[in-house]
């Protein structure tokens, strides 16, 4: 595959979906990786594990269970029970990031990356993916904070990445506009495409391709005297 202006957007989304898909693979799906832990607790998107045993794999759990409510949460346990629901924003911001990296490598297809309109459609749905990213982040800092691990914070460089691959959708769609643009004004300008430089190019060839007529010498008058 040639290297393309689509090649560093797919791997900035690459990049992006494999750190969101470590934080959806958290507890208890892999009891190493963790959203945030508390004394013996380790939390996931899924699900938890203490010392002993991991919970089955689920949306939501009760906080004021695992930990007291005079824990050092930033939230009460009742708040941040409510809001483990919306954990499942995790698979789904990595299901949007996957479906962009699939619309990504597309892109290094020669028609679809000289379509201002396909670049588009890829801007526009950066969007959702980036907001969905960065619900999911702020999710765990108010359901976690100030006990997110590495898991969580993983949530937040999948963010930033999402944002720098708009910014490069940006410069590959502002490129294709302008190459149109400007191949328009060309089509548009028989000076400035070359026409009327080509046309003078063939008729001197033509003139001299020609038969030349033999130089003449000049002509004098003559007058005849008569005399007697």
């Amino acid at each position: 595959m040639r290297l393309r202006p689509a090649t560093p957007l797919s791997v900035l989304l690459l990049a992006a979906f494999v750190l969101l898909l470590l934080s959806v693979l958290s507890t208890p799906v892999i009891t190493s990786i963790h959203l945030a832990s508390y004394r013996d607790v380790a939390f996931g998107v899924f699900g938890f594990c203490d010392a002993e045993v991991c919970s089955g794999v689920r949306i939501g759990y009760d906080m004021g269970s695992l930990s007291p409510t005079n824990s050092d949460f930033s939230l009460p346990s009742n708040a941040r029970s409510s809001l483990s629901n919306l954990l499942i924003v995790h698979p789904i911001a990595a299901l949007f990031t996957l479906i962009l990296l699939v619309l990504a490598v597309i892109s290094h297809l020669r028609s679809p990356a000289h379509s201002p309109r396909y670049l588009l459609a890829l801007l526009i749905l950066s969007l959702p993916t980036f907001l969905l990213s960065l619900l999911a982040f702020l999710v765990d800092i108010l359901i976690f904070l100030p006990h997110v691990q590495w898991g969580g914070w993983v949530v937040l460089g999948a963010t930033i990445l999402i944002a720098m691959a708009g910014i490069v959708m940006c410069g590959m769609r502002r490129t294709v506009v302008s190459k149109e643009a400007r191949r328009k004004r060309i089509e548009g300008n028989a000076a400035m495409n070359g026409q009327e430089f080509y046309a003078s190019q063939a008729l001197a060839r033509e003139r001299a391709a020609a038969p030349t007529q033999p130089d003449k010498l000049p002509e004098y008058a003559t007058f005849e005297v008569n005399k007697s």
